[in-house]
């Protein structure tokens, strides 16, 4: 691969990408190496007035021909800043692994790239467009002259893109926690509860404090919309968490949209019978072991880059798929439940449970404790895990002694009420009366 030499950049370019480091995609990926290298490039750039940038330099928003070593077909790409990038309009993120790379390159430069197969070598072949010498000034709109090359046969991205496309993919999977595998390897999860504050500074400040694995989203009494079940999903993989839905099983669509919305999981509320898990199961799962409607355009399908048959396949196997066991009619199913294939875990919600058991507000009363137990040798005997939320620290010690393996520990508006207690508390003296 030939050195870029000192990365050459206007000001403007200069500080833009400098202040994309402060941005939660930035921070999540901070660690890799290529990141990493381009910051290093950035710190000994030269910085030069937008007339004195050499033509042949590839800069933001040029619109650049590569090919791959030892091919005739080439990819034109516009490289972009995250905020516009679009793969599949040719628009291509600087802080995508290949974007880094070619930022600063020549025409004629040789660039080399992991992809999945091993390592690949590109051309650089051309400059079709670039603003400095071509007298577009900064701050317009990213210009994408030609299309992506598609291949017509079967109407997927060139092989280039594709290889690029999945190492990139590959890479933003791996940083995400999962909750279904954490519970597949015995793992304890650690969650908290968003259903009136969905924010990303609430979520950002879970992430800081460390401890939490991710969180769930409680749709049944917070009504959240796919909108903002969307923007949680973005922010769970900014900071490697996870999420699921905590949703009522009043519609089939709901199901899909929370997971093309970008959720890792469901949970179904209210479920009274064996017969109503089925059909969750149903509605979560495609063929063979359901019929979930298939639309590859949300986020589980990677925006209509996943084929619909391997999406099929990795949606079945990587969801959470969770009910919860909060009704008399489910407590005396929970065997059935249990056993049912594609169920991962049952859910005790011991506010609603030790209501049915006319107990209300009683969620340590020695009923409802028989009732847990019921719900773990099901789970044992059917190899599924179980979770709850943590009444307090006794109940969950006890909770986890008897093989809970993923909890609640508080949320949006309880750990609010706790802050401003606190506050209270720490002043009392100014807030006598």
């Amino acid at each position: 691969m030939a050195a870029k030499g000192s990365l050459i950049i206007t000001r403007y370019d200069h500080e833009k990408l400098e202040n994309l480091f402060g941005s939660e995609f930035a921070q999540a990926f901070a660690d890799k190496p290529y990141l990493q290298s381009l910051r290093g490039e950035l710190e000994q750039a030269t910085i030069v007035e937008p007339e004195q940038v050499p033509s042949d330099v590839v800069t933001m928003n040029s619109v650049v021909r590569l090919r791959e070593a030892g091919s005739d077909a080439a990819d034109v790409f516009t490289l972009a800043y995250p905020e516009e990038a679009n793969i599949a309009e040719g628009k291509l993120s600087v802080l995508a692994p290949i974007g880094t790379a070619i930022l600063g390159s020549r025409v004629g430069d040789l660039i080399q790239w992991q992809v999945p197969s091993g390592i690949a070598h590109f051309l650089i072949e051309a400059l079709e467009f670039q603003p400095e010498r071509d007298g577009e000034t900064r701050g317009k709109t990213t210009i994408s002259l030609t299309p992506l090359e598609f291949d017509p046969a079967c109407g997927t991205l060139s092989g280039l893109l594709m290889r690029v496309l999945s190492a990139f993919t590959q890479r933003m999977s791996s940083m995400a926690k999962s909750f279904k595998k954490m519970l597949a390897e015995g793992q304890f999860v650690r969650a908290f509860s968003m259903g009136r504050v969905i924010h990303p500074v609430m979520i950002d400040m879970f992430g800081l404090a460390g401890g939490y694995d991710g969180f769930w989203l409680d749709q049944e009494h917070g009504g959240l919309t796919y909108d903002q079940i969307n923007l949680a999903s973005v922010c769970a993989r900014a900071n490697n968490f996870d999420c699921f839905v905590r949703m009522a099983t009043t519609s089939y669509s709901l199901v899909t949209q929370n997971f093309e919305a970008g959720a890792g999981g469901v949970m179904a509320a209210q479920i009274n019978s064996a017969a109503d898990a089925e059909e969750f199961v149903q509605w979560a799962k495609f063929a063979p072991r359901g019929m979930r409607g298939m639309n590859t355009s949300g986020w589980d399908a990677l925006y209509t880059h996943k084929p619909p048959k391997e999406f099929a396949v990795e949606a079945n196997n990587d969801h959470l798929v969770a009910v919860q066991i909060e009704t008399l009619g489910a407590l005396k199913e929970v065997d059935e439940i249990a056993a049912i294939d594609g169920i991962d875990m049952l859910f005790v919600g011991p506010a609603d449970l030790s209501q049915s058991m006319g107990h209300v507000g009683q969620l340590e009363h020695d009923e409802v404790w028989q009732a847990i137990d019921s719900v773990y040798a099901a789970c044992k005997k059917h190899g599924k895990n179980w979770g709850t939320i943590s009444v307090n620290p006794d109940f969950a010690s006890r909770a986890v002694e008897k093989g809970c393996k993923l909890m609640i520990f508080g949320g949006d508006v309880l750990c609010q009420k706790l802050g401003i207690e606190a506050v209270k508390k720490a002043y009392a003296p100014q807030f006598a009366d």
